[in-house]
């Protein structure tokens, strides 16, 4: 990893060989914009036709199933999209850690290959989610609970919820404790795991009850975490002292949702990464894993489907 969050990436061993027709450039298609200098990268990977949408923005759905028609790689993908692209693809490439926005069983169904960009996030994420004592399954968690080792003293605690016990528990003398348990002693609860079908909306009405009524949640993962109707009533009867949130549902926010009436919740629009030197390595690994995928090559940075 690159300090500056730079990578040089030699293009030539991208493009040695390949296992597809050459006489055809693959077509590759970007469904979101990318920092200047990581265009500039894909745009000179010679042997491939690259179409950027460069719109602020999320590309909207009518607009993505036309694009993808006939590419190799593109970001956010389900069965009517892959439909769509038809059946050429070899590889997704997602310029994130999280992969919850991509349909993995239809992947693993026609064997198309999943690069992602891990580790990248934990010290921008949890520099600024460095408050909290929580709850989590990513690297997020110990960095966070690195940062936070400061502000809650010798006496302090750091607990921890998930199925094993993680192996940097004693290097930060971090305790699993059960979920219950640690909703009723945490006096600041950070949410740093992923999203799965186990763990959407984890956090609902009956989570929040059970939390202390002066308890500072934080979530810097994912919106799909918490059940945000229940997050609202939770509020409206005070049974929370105050909510910090990166990630929502929808992203953005309409600025008239009830969340953002209370005096006690901090939203941002997820910048929890939004550093230069962040974006910068998160892009590079993203192109990496999408130039690897259509030569033929092993994905730097793939998920194991």
């Amino acid at each position: 990893m690159y300090p500056t969050g730079r990578r040089q990436i030699d293009l030539r061993y991208y493009m040695a060989t390949s296992t597809s027709n050459t006489s055809r450039r693959p077509k590759v298609f970007v469904a979101r914009a990318l920092l200047p200098e990581a265009e500039q990268i894909l745009e000179n990977a010679e042997r491939v036709e690259v179409e950027l949408w460069k719109e602020e923005g999320v590309i909207p759905r009518e607009e993505l199933l036309k694009k993808v028609k006939g590419c190799t790689v593109f970001h956010k993908i389900d069965k009517e999209v892959l439909d769509a692209a038809g059946p050429q693809v070899k590889v997704v490439s997602t310029v994130s850690v999280g992969y919850d926005h991509v349909d993995v069983k239809e992947l693993r169904k026609r064997n198309i290959l999943l690069g992602y960009t891990p580790g990248v996030l934990t010290d921008a994420t949890a520099a600024y989610s460095s408050i909290g004592v929580g709850c989590g399954t990513l690297r997020q968690s110990k960095a966070t609970a690195i940062r936070l080792r400061p502000f809650i003293g010798v006496n302090g605690t750091i607990i921890y919820s998930g199925n094993t016990d993680k192996p940097y528990a004693d290097e930060i003398r971090a305790t699993r404790v059960e979920f219950d348990t640690l909703l009723r002693e945490s006096d600041i609860i950070c949410v740093t795991c992923a999203l799965t079908s186990q763990t959407k909306e984890m956090f609902d009405y009956d989570t929040f009850k059970k939390m202390k009524n002066s308890v500072v949640f934080v979530n810097s993962a994912r919106g799909g975490l918490v059940k945000q109707d229940d997050l609202v009533r939770a509020l409206s009867e005070n049974l929370l002292g105050s909510v910090g949130l990166d990630v929502t549902t929808p992203e953005p926010l309409d600025p008239q949702d009830p969340l953002l009436k209370y005096d006690n919740v901090f939203a941002l629009p997820h910048i929890g990464t939004a550093t230069f030197e962040t974006r910068m390595l998160i892009h590079s690994m993203a192109i990496e894993n999408l130039l690897a995928g259509v030569w033929g090559k092993p994905l730097p940075h793939a998920v194991q489907l």
